[in-house]
């Protein structure tokens, strides 16, 4: 955040919790001697390769068919 003197310190965990109208996401991270490691990615819910990391894509609805 602008105007923190804070560093990330690599084992250190942090939440990132953006928001915007009509959307959200948070995740949660660790910080290691490779990087940033996501934890919270689930492999059920679709994803989207990022830069290199999965990061959630949008769930279709798909509204019920008649038979």
């Amino acid at each position: 955040m602008p105007g923190i003197a804070a560093v990330v310190q690599p084992g250190q965990a942090f939440a990132w919790n953006p928001t915007a109208p009509g959307a959200k996401v948070e995740d949660t991270v660790l910080v290691g001697p490779g990087g940033v490691e996501v934890l919270t990615v689930d492999p059920r819910w679709p994803a989207v390769r990022v830069a290199g990391r999965d990061r959630p894509g949008e769930l279709a609805r798909h509204a019920p068919t008649s038979r």
